[in-house]
């Protein structure tokens, strides 16, 4: 059978250190959210790759408060479009910050809605420094390449992500 949420909350870190990639995913929800503090913090960047939305969504408000910024940037954007709104806003401006450019994208309506002040602010600040291939730095006035010009105004639009980029930079700076 499978662990209760007991047993699980009573894994020691070093034995939960070494679960592989099939065992995280068999994990329920349930037994994530069951974690403790130190558990959920001694996760691998690869063992949280390796979650399913469902169980990153069972994670509680305090086992994602305790996340490294490293243990975030390593959610992909699926994962970090599952986390609840009411947790995603009490995510520390640091870890807000560690977001890439990906799982911004990837922010609903309602995470960008339920940031603070000081997290849209660290978002989009750390936004501005992120290169993207294609695209000039924000904070540069140096010109973009001649092949590069009304690219999103083509009649065949074939910079999709451009589109939702510029509505993600619309919702930032109406929470700011």
């Amino acid at each position: 059978g499978a662990l209760t949420s007991t047993q699980a909350a009573a894994i020691e870190t070093t034995d939960l250190a070494v679960l592989t990639t099939t065992q995280m995913r068999g994990l329920a929800s349930t037994q994530l959210a069951a974690l403790t503090t130190t558990q959920a913090g001694a996760l691998t960047s690869t063992q949280l790759g390796a979650l399913t939305a469902a169980q990153v969504s069972g994670l509680n408000e305090t086992d994602l408060g305790e996340m490294l910024e490293t243990q975030i940037a390593a959610l992909n954007q699926t994962q970090v479009a599952a986390i609840s709104n009411t947790n995603f806003a009490t995510l520390a401006d640091t870890q807000i910050a560690a977001l890439t450019v990906t799982q911004v994208g990837g922010l609903s309506t309602g995470q960008l809605g339920a940031m603070t002040t000081e997290q849209a602010t660290a978002l989009a600040g750390t936004q501005l420094h992120q290169e993207v291939p294609g695209e000039r730095h924000a904070a540069c006035a140096d010109a973009d390449l001649r092949g590069q010009f009304g690219i999103d105004q083509r009649q065949r639009d074939r910079n999709a992500a451009a589109q939702r980029q510029h509505l993600v930079q619309v919702a930032v700076a109406r929470v700011i």
